[in-house]
This record gives structure tokens, sequence and C-alpha cells, in this order.
């Protein structure tokens, strides 16, 4: 993949490598969320989705994202890429590593098309590097997301079960 880097699958045995890079980018995750969100991804077939690292040739971990396969009524099978991590070093090298991993796997996997979500900061900004570095490899916008948090917590057919 490339001389430093190189992409790597995380199993619920190699998941907790990832962690303090997690940890640094989302400080409420604990380490046992983490380990559970990993082991529930590591159980999918691999063509349905997982969990992967991109590590240096030392073995630290400097982005992490998951995927999931998608079907799209226009473009097939679809290779989605979710909770994007990434360590923040000077230059552009693990970023094209990323989008080079997301294209070898959707073309293992017989994806034609791939969709990478960006998270947003708690401000609801994107981090505009990672969003210059996809429309630079040739993505666009597509899409715009929205999330209510609980939806329990609003729902009145919750609040009736929980009585």
């Amino acid at each position: 993949m490339d001389d430093i880097f190189h992409k790597v699958s995380l199993q619920a045995k190699n998941a907790r490598e990832a962690y303090p890079l997690v940890r640094l980018c989302h400080s409420s995750v604990t380490l046992d969320q983490w380990l559970s969100f990993a082991r529930r991804l590591a159980r999918l077939p691999r063509h349905r989705g997982g969990l992967f690292a991109v590590k240096d040739k030392r073995g630290y971990v400097h982005a992490v994202f998951s995927y999931r396969i998608d079907s799209d009524m226009r473009h097939g099978p679809v290779l989605r890429v979710s909770d994007l991590i990434i360590g923040r070093l000077a230059g552009r090298t693990i970023d094209r590593v990323i989008v080079k991993a997301a294209e070898q796997l959707a073309l293992e996997i017989g994806c034609f098309s791939i969709v990478v979500e960006l998270p947003q900061s708690a401000e609801g900004e994107v981090d505009i590097a990672n969003y210059s570095v996809l429309v630079n490899a040739g993505f666009s916008p597509c899409a715009i997301s929205f999330q209510r948090p609980d939806p329990r917590s609003r729902s009145p057919l919750w609040a009736a079960r929980l009585r």
C-alpha cells in the first residue's frame, strides 16, 4: 500500500491497539465501549463490514475507519466508510493511504462506489482538511445526514414502555 503505512484489519484481539487514537479524538468513548464496538464489527463477514486501522512500520495506529456494504439504487453495491479517525501528521501521506485503502477494499469486495462519512465537530463543522483530501481524490458531496442522539428520549412509545 505504501512504504510507510499499511492497512490492517482490526479484530477483537487487536482493537485495543487503536484505542489511544480513538480516545484522543473521542474522549467520552471508554475502552469498554470501543472494544464492544470492535467486537460487533469483527463478527461481520468481510463482505458485509468491518474495521480497519492504518499503521506505520513501528506498529503505531495513525487512522481508523469502519466500513459496511450498502446498496444504492443508482450505483449498486457501495462501500460506506464511517467512524473515520485520523491522527494528523505533517504532509498528506496518511490521507492518500486512507483513500487508497478504501479504493482497494471496494475493488476486493466488488463495490461500484465509495461513500465516506465525515464526522462533525461539537460545533457542527466538518474538518476542512478531510473534506479537501476527499475532493482532491475525486469525491464530491452527495448527501447531508441528520442524527438525533437518542430516539428513546423523545419517543412517546418508548416512554410508555418504560412505565
